[in-house]
């Protein structure tokens, strides 16, 4: 008797329902413009293109990774098989739960608070280009415009005096890439002194200056006054110290290396347009096709016949009758199907006594 029941509960235990599977993650917890900007915030390279489906819910269908700083691409966020990666759970996560700065200095919770309210007066917007049906040829040329675009956003920065700048926290990193500088520039927060993507905030430098002579507020008036003034205050070049006082370097030479790496990218982009201008188009395809495509008699004979145009047989061919008005009286004269039955012809036509 024991061994049947030890049997039986085995057996039950076997049959029995397996575990239900973990419930999906729900992505309707935030709506679209709310995702929009809690990834602006934490500074995530993402954006909820539309919702396509109308469900309310982001779907990876819908899901536009951008580019930045971060340096990710669409496989960091969905996989191969089009599903949500353990890196976007995590973002989407961090999104929903939102912030606690109850742990940081009162000053520190003042200046996030400002950086948020920095973003919050402004929309993010996405300039998307669907190259998946292009060419090789044309996604060559875009992918290494690109990569001149990201050099030239490091000159840029050095102009602007904030290449190598870094921020800590997620928001000001995101206000320090959106601004181009540490500095806010919403109407609500551009002069709040605690509104800052890094603390504690730094003098606004130029990039083409030396810092040192910026710390004097009339240091434009003593390069005025330099013998080689003109070139000092002249544009398309950078003002170095060089021992004796201030030499201009032209921006061939103070930006070389990230020019020739610009220079570079372009060449490849051209020689890939020149790639793409030698491969036939489709029309000039379809044109060869009907070239060397064999003809029927009727259409040859409609090829020569047009307007009045000889046919192979010799004949001469007509436009259809036609009516119109004749100058005598407003009496309708009518062109018969033959040009040589009238002295008026049609443009180009040629009559025929026979």
């Amino acid at each position: 008797m024991r061994r049947f029941l030890v049997g039986l509960a085995v057996a039950s235990q076997a049959f029995a329902a397996p575990p239900p599977a973990p419930a999906k993650p729900a992505f309707n917890r935030l709506s679209r413009p709310d995702f929009n900007q809690k990834a602006q915030e934490h500074f995530v390279p993402l954006f909820w293109r539309d919702d396509a489906d109308k469900n309310g819910s982001l779907e990876p269908a819908e899901l536009a990774v951008l580019w930045g700083p971060q340096g990710a691409s669409r496989a960091t966020y969905v996989d191969e098989k089009g599903a949500f990666t353990k890196a976007f759970l995590d973002a989407y996560e961090a999104m929903v739960k939102g912030w606690d700065d109850k742990a940081l200095p009162a000053d520190e919770q003042k200046r996030r608070a400002a950086i948020r309210l920095e973003l919050s007066q402004g929309r993010p917007t996405l300039i998307e280009t669907d190259l998946s049906k292009g060419s090789e040829e044309d996604r060559a040329i875009v992918k290494h415009v690109f990569a001149a675009a990201v050099v030239l956003e490091k000159i840029h920065a050095r102009q602007l005096g904030a290449f190598g700048l870094e921020a800590k926290d997620p928001s000001s990193q995101s206000v320090l890439h959106r601004n181009q500088s540490p500095f806010c520039t919403a109407p609500k927060t551009e002069k709040d002194e605690a509104c800052t993507a890094i603390a504690p905030k730094p003098a606004r430098l130029s990039g083409l200056y030396p810092a040192e002579v910026q710390a004097d507020p009339k240091f434009c008036d003593a390069l005025a006054k330099a013998k080689n003034a003109k070139d000092l205050t002249g544009h398309f070049s950078v003002v170095v110290a060089d021992g004796k006082g201030f030499k201009a370097v032209p921006y061939s030479e103070a930006y070389k290396a990230e020019m020739e790496q610009v220079a570079t990218s372009l060449e490849a982009a051209a020689d890939a347009s020149r790639a793409r201008a030698k491969r036939p188009s489709r029309s000039t395809c379809a044109r060869r096709r009907r070239r060397s495509a064999p003809t029927t008699g009727n259409q040859r004979t409609r090829r020569g016949s047009r307007w009045g145009r000889r046919t192979r047989s010799g004949t001469s061919a007509s436009r259809p009758t036609r009516s119109t008005t004749s100058p005598v009286r407003g009496r309708p004269a009518s062109r018969s199907a033959s040009p040589a039955s009238t002295s008026t012809r049609w443009p180009g036509s040629r009559s025929s006594s026979r």
